[in-house]
């Protein structure tokens, strides 16, 4: 029970009216400042929340409209290279998430923390929720497998089905594609579920369900490592994606000037200064 009530302390709970505030109020409280946004018929809750939040004064991320796909998958790789944050996207169904096309390699590949949120077609047919199907369009767009598009490519992916595990969902969305190393992740939002009323969302807080710390290297392997390298006739140091974190690159230029090893690198990352003198290239 103790250990219950600890980790109830930095929750909080906020009101709000439907599903689509409480999934706002989980990208606040993980600082997201832009969602890079495709719109479509599943994704208005969404934009309606966002909307009157900034009506009423209240905090919400603002919305980068991207009139394709891949310029908002892009888009979002690219924040994350520069905050360090996971940055989320928002597109619609199975098309939708089709045509972010190689931008869902080149965040997995480029080690690229980005929460990919897509509608999902509504699942009820004759009114019985609110969100439910209301054009042909949501016959056309239903698919065996969604996620399947991109189910190779991202870490982790999760279809939301109740309000009730709205915290935990997006939480763990964030979590897994934030650590390390960091990736994309998918997340289906039902309209239904967007729609649902509610009176209040339980916030997690991040710095309690955010992602495990990185591990360590063994000491005795770098102490190891240290004599092969001094021992070495002509050591080289090749790098592909160390420079992702500012002191990556900056322990790397350390360890090149103490031994004068020279550095090549794949252009994954600026992992080292292309004017210095042990620099040789790509």
């Amino acid at each position: 029970m103790a250990v219950q009530k600890l980790s109830r302390l930095a929750e909080r709970v906020v009101p709000v009216e439907d599903g689509a505030e409480a999934f706002v109020e989980m990208l606040n409280a993980n600082r997201v400042d832009y969602l890079f946004l495709n719109p479509g018929t599943d994704t208005y809750p969404i934009q309606e929340a966002m909307a009157k939040f900034q009506h009423l004064g209240r905090q919400a991320p603002q919305a980068v409209l991207c009139l394709h796909e891949m310029v908002a998958g892009s888009a979002a790789h690219g924040h994350f290279m520069v905050s360090g944050h996971p940055q989320a996207v928002l597109v619609h169904v199975d098309v939708g998430t089709q045509n972010l096309g190689c931008v869902v390699h080149n965040a997995q590949r480029g080690r690229a923390g980005v929460v990919i949120c897509a509608g999902r077609t509504p699942y009820t047919f004759e009114g019985e929720r609110r969100g439910g199907r209301s054009s042909a369009i949501h016959w056309f767009q239903e698919q065996y497998n969604q996620a399947g598009i991109v189910h190779d490519y991202v870490k982790w992916d999760y279809e939301l089905r109740c309000t009730e595990s709205m915290p935990h969902a997006v939480q763990r969305a964030f979590q897994m594609a934030e650590a390390d190393p960091p990736g994309p992740v998918y997340l289906t939002l039902p309209r239904e579920v967007l729609m649902e009323p509610m009176k209040e969302v339980r916030v997690l807080p991040p710095e309690r369900y955010g992602p495990a710390a990185a591990p360590q290297a063994d000491p005795q392997r770098l102490a190891e490592a240290a004599r092969l390298l001094v021992a070495a006739d002509n050591p080289l140091i090749i790098v592909a994606a160390a420079g992702r974190k500012p002191a990556g690159m900056a322990g790397l230029v350390q360890l090149a000037e103490l031994l004068a090893i020279p550095v090549v690198e794949t252009r994954d990352r600026v992992n080292f200064p292309t004017d210095h003198d042990l620099y040789l290239g790509t």
